[in-house]
């Protein structure tokens, strides 16, 4: 997945997302001496707040260009952490960390159960016996609402973003497409055209249960938009808890 143009406006798009109620939640299930493996990072926001917070976190992400931007974050304010160029599937590491955490529905970008699977077990092996597991997805039955023919466009002197979703409706599972518009002026003054896709794709939640579940996590909480007493069908984003029990 290219993010060429995307990681310039990343940001702005993110500049609403409570990241302090995503450290809320982590900061029940570890103390400060964990260590923290943050999967698909992108820009380092959350990255960020662990850091700020004084744990020891490392940062994975797809992007060369998103951990680029991270990378800038942390010297500007004198702070380090270790970054990674992988794709999340191809966690090589084991019982490193007492938290693994992949937020801001980046599981989403999984396209196939088989995909899951081959990172919810990548993810188990790097945990240490009792580690957590902690990631976000879109509810399955609020896709259509959040996602149908929307639109959200932005401009400044230097750009025009514009950014469409269209939903496809399958039996199991929606995709969602994402399409990306960038408008951006060059040292001439002209705007030059740039475009990038992307996708994911929402399972029901039981699904994510139950692959969890087979490979061996004990689901420890559920949040429905940062709250335990909402339900799946009136909540945007589900968050999940599962606990490493097993060597």
């Amino acid at each position: 997945m290219a993010y060429e143009y995307l990681n310039q406006f990343y940001d702005s798009l993110m500049e609403n997302v409570p990241y302090h109620k995503y450290l809320t939640i982590i900061e029940k299930y570890i103390d400060k001496k964990a260590h923290i493996l943050d999967l698909a990072c992108g820009t380092g926001n959350m990255l960020l707040e662990l850091v700020k917070s004084g744990y020891t976190t490392h940062g994975l992400d797809i992007s060369e260009e998103m951990l680029t931007i991270a990378k800038q974050k942390l010297m500007e304010i004198n702070l380090h952490a270790n970054l990674f160029q992988d794709d999340m599937r191809n966690i090589q590491v084991e019982n490193n960390y007492e938290l693994i955490i992949c937020l801001l529905d980046s599981i989403n970008y999984l396209t196939t159960t088989g995909d899951i699977k081959k990172t919810f077990s990548g993810v188990y092996q790097a945990l240490k016996k009792g580690g957590y597991f902690i990631f976000d997805i879109f509810a399955f039955n609020r896709v259509e609402a959040i996602f149908a023919n929307y639109s959200y466009n932005e401009s400044d002197d230097d750009y025009t973003y514009i950014w469409n979703t269209f939903v496809e409706k399958k039996p199991r599972y929606f995709i969602v497409n994402h399409e990306l518009i960038f408008f951006i002026k060059s040292q001439n003054n002209y705007f030059h055209k740039y475009l990038e896709y992307h996708q994911q794709v929402i399972f029901p939640l039981k699904v994510y249960l139950e692959l969890l579940s087979n490979i061996g996590f004990e689901i420890k909480d559920v949040y429905f938009d940062f709250e335990k007493k909402q339900s799946e069908n009136d909540s945007e984003r589900i968050i999940l808890v599962a606990k490493k029990c097993c060597t």
